[in-house]
């Protein structure tokens, strides 16, 4: 079994031969506790149903294929950061490609591609700026969903906002008591 054709959580691997005495392994799964490194802090994973292969010959064990993709997937979980599948369904819901979505938060598309694909764990600086663009990209969305169904509402706001850019771009003004009696009507 391959990573695409499922994920090998809960299952035995196929029986290999022993790197370092020829003989037959045979699937393992392990619970662990491991010490990982990330954003420069130590941290504690607990992972149940590890796969790996043991060989009974000389004692030596294996991880699995999939070893490095299931600790990535226990480190997320440990630290509440996104997952490889929410960002690919966060970015698909905003109809946007891996390219258009590294262009709003500015990381680089093999980055992204690279998060998506379970390569490597984003920093909880980096997941924290993917959440918040979700987020900003989400409300643009309904707002100019709303804006869009009512046309006079789609005016003032242009008005307004267009009103205020002249405001704020005029900078001779002499008679700084007409000025802030502007903006306190505005406000």
């Amino acid at each position: 079994m391959t990573r695409d054709q499922g994920s090998w959580k809960g299952q035995i691997m196929p029986n290999n031969e022993c790197i370092m005495c020829g003989s037959d392994t045979h699937p393992v799964l392990k619970n662990k506790v491991l010490s990982i490194k990330h954003d420069n802090k130590m941290h504690e994973v607990s992972i149940n149903d590890l796969p790996t292969t043991a060989c009974p010959t000389c004692g030596s064990s294996f991880a699995s294929p999939e070893y490095d993709y299931i600790v990535r997937d226990a480190l997320r979980t440990h630290l509440e950061l996104l997952t490889p599948a929410e960002i690919v369904s966060l970015r698909k819901e905003l109809d946007l490609s891996a390219k258009q979505l590294a262009g709003h938060t500015k990381i680089a598309t093999e980055t992204i591609s690279r998060i998506e694909n379970n390569k490597c764990v984003q920093s909880k600086s980096t997941d924290d700026h993917l959440r918040k663009t979700f987020d900003m990209l989400k409300s643009k969305q309904s707002i100019s969903s709303i804006v869009s169904q009512y046309p006079k509402a789609n005016q003032y706001c242009q008005s307004t906002v267009h009103t205020s850019e002249i405001a704020s771009n005029t900078s001779d003004f002499t008679d700084y008591e007409a000025v802030e009696s502007q903006y306190a009507l505005a406000a």
